[in-house]
């Protein structure tokens, strides 16, 4: 039952706390008020209705006692007419009063205001043989009456009865209680409705303070609260919400600044590597592939000379064959260095021949997917690098480490950016996002990166590798 019981009181705390402050102060306020108008309540009906028999006890002892000096003459001359007129005109102008009723000194009747016969059960109640005055309270007789026994010349004579009822003063007090009642009740509608404005006047900083809070916590920097000009917690609590966000603004503007001049210096860094292989490929290429040719075109001038002999000629013959795959490789470094297909057929076609010598070279087939490629005709050279890049990154890697047998590559290109997939069934590796170990990865991240983009690599041993990236145009 206990435990029952605990656990009941410990779920309405626990739906406590998922209410408003506004709701909190509100609640509390109104239980204290209920809590106070009903002990006040109950209290004024206990004074009210001790109060209320404690006079109507003096009334029922106070009239007995006039009526037993009244009567003493009565008696004694046998006047019996002008005593029952006396109790009757006595009974008539007090409500409250039930009976009245006078009892000589052998216990006979000789007066009464009862009209309907004489309840002589009443003889037998509060009987004290004329000889004390006795009040008590009889509360299963008409409804409750208090009544008095007044000997009569120190009951010589006899004794006067007075029944005073208590219904009408029970009645009296339940009104005025319900009246209490009412009245509480709309003074506590109109203390909430004044209080509630209140309390909704006071939280309503607190309650901007969370919305700001929220705001701020969702990466909002530009809320502000308007300052309040109170001198207590709240005013103190926005003073410091305020310049938490200016310190955090400022703490961000100087990050953001730094971000920037590490990511420029990064992209100089880029710009100026691929300037430098532009330069070494276009030097292989012009230079160092001149070289190669010239020694392959005199090599077979030597070739045709009919001054040497033949075995001469095969080992010229082999010695020119090797320097054509020479050729052939210097030409493919430069072009790996520094892809000027991108910029005479562009990025689209670029991948393309790229992938035809991937499949080629390394054996491992290739599916492609290229869309939109008209949307992607007119983009910025660092973009079509970095992308171009990332592609063969990927690529390499596959080559290096995966041990696949197929990839996929798809490339997409709209008004709005630019996304890749590169997915291989390799043998993967475990990978968390963060730690980047790998060069390789670690640049494709920054490239993308460095275009505001995002790349993410998915991979679980024995289950491949994918590769996505996105790069927004705006």
């Amino acid at each position: 039952m206990y435990k029952k019981l605990i656990l009941f009181l410990t779920n309405i705390l626990k739906k406590l706390y998922h209410v408003s402050l506004y709701g909190k102060i509100l609640g509390l306020i109104i239980m204290i008020a209920v809590f106070i108008s009903f002990f006040t309540i109950i209290r004024v009906y206990y004074v009210f209705h001790k109060e209320s028999n404690l006079q109507l006890k003096a009334l029922s002892k106070t009239i007995a006692q006039e009526l037993s000096y009244q009567s003493v003459s009565y008696i004694k001359d046998n006047n019996i007419m002008k005593l029952m007129r006396i109790i009757e005109n006595v009974k008539y102008h007090n409500k409250d009063i039930r009976y009245i009723f006078i009892e000589n000194n052998k216990g006979k009747v000789i007066a009464s205001t009862f009209e309907n016969g004489f309840p002589l059960k009443l003889l037998k109640i509060n009987n004290h043989g004329f000889k004390k005055i006795s009040i008590v309270k009889l509360k299963n007789l008409y409804d409750g009456v208090w009544d008095s026994s007044y000997p009569i010349l120190r009951g010589k004579l006899g004794v006067v009865r007075v029944g005073v009822l208590t219904k009408y003063s029970k009645i009296l007090v339940n009104s005025f209680i319900g009246s209490l009642i009412f009245t509480i009740i709309l003074i506590m509608f109109i203390s909430i409705i004044v209080f509630s404005a209140i309390i909704m006047f006071m939280t309503r900083p607190i309650v901007k303070l969370t919305k700001a809070l929220h705001d701020v916590e969702h990466g909002d920097l530009t809320v502000e609260l308007k300052e309040v000009y109170i001198v207590d917690e709240i005013g103190e609590l926005t003073h410091a919400f305020n310049k938490m966000i200016k310190r955090l603004r400022d703490a961000e503007a100087i990050k953001l600044e730094k971000n920037n001049m590490m990511k420029e210096f990064t992209k100089k860094i880029i710009n100026a590597h691929e300037e430098e292989r532009k330069r070494i490929s276009r030097q292989l290429h012009d230079q160092i592939g001149q070289i190669l040719a010239n020694i392959k075109i005199r090599l077979k001038l030597l070739e045709d000379s009919k001054e040497i002999n033949n075995e001469i000629k095969n080992n010229i013959k082999v010695l020119r064959d090797n320097l054509s795959n020479d050729i052939e490789l210097v030409h493919s470094m430069a072009k790996n260095l520094r892809p000027a297909i991108i910029d005479e057929l562009g990025l689209f076609n670029a991948i393309s021949y790229y992938l035809d010598d991937f499949v080629r070279l390394s054996g491992i087939k290739v599916k492609s997917d290229f869309i939109g490629q008209s949307s992607c005709c007119e983009l910025q050279p660092e973009i079509e690098i970095v992308i171009y890049r990332i592609v063969q990154e990927a690529l390499l890697n596959v080559v290096s480490h995966s041990k696949a047998s197929f990839v996929r590559v798809k490339l997409e290109c709209n008004k709005n950016g630019f996304s890749g997939i590169v997915e291989d069934n390799g043998i993967g590796f475990n990978y968390k996002a963060g730690n980047v170990e790998n060069l390789g990865l670690y640049g494709m991240v920054e490239r993308a990166e460095l275009l505001d983009g995002r790349l993410d690599i998915k991979s679980e041993k024995g289950n491949g590798t994918t590769i996505t990236f996105k790069i927004n145009f705006n």
